[in-house]
Parts: C-alpha cells; sequence; structure tokens
C-alpha cells in the first residue's frame, strides 16, 4: 500500500506545482496571444482536485 500511497503524493505535488507554474506565468504575461485561455485552468483544477481525493482516499484506507 504504501507504493500507491507515493504514487497518490508524487502525483499530487507535480499538478500542484504546475498549476501554481501556470498561474505564475499567465499573471506574467507569457500566455498573451491566445496560448492560453481561461478554459485551459479548468482541467488542470479537476485534475488536482481528483489527485488530492483519491490521495485522501488512498491516506485513510492504509491507516484502518
Amino acid at each position: 500500500m504504501y507504493g500507491v500511497w507515493f504514487f497518490a503524493n508524487c502525483v499530487r505535488g507535480a499538478l500542484s506545482i504546475s498549476v501554481l507554474m501556470m498561474l505564475w506565468l499567465w499573471n506574467r504575461g507569457d500566455y498573451k496571444g491566445g496560448v492560453m485561455t481561461t478554459w485551459h485552468c479548468t482541467p488542470s483544477a479537476s485534475w488536482s482536485s481528483r489527485s488530492h481525493v483519491f490521495w485522501a482516499y488512498v491516506t485513510f484506507s492504509s491507516i484502518s
């Protein structure tokens, strides 16, 4: 079960860092010109939320 927890934790961290980098580049102005729209933010947040829920499920199921 540790391997699944480690995988979930790594995915959670990678998605969190990618969302933070995306927001930082958005605010800096690198995505001007239609490279990225607000529609792209929705799937990123959705995947991040799903990975957090999966991580929580694995964490709480391994405790009991």
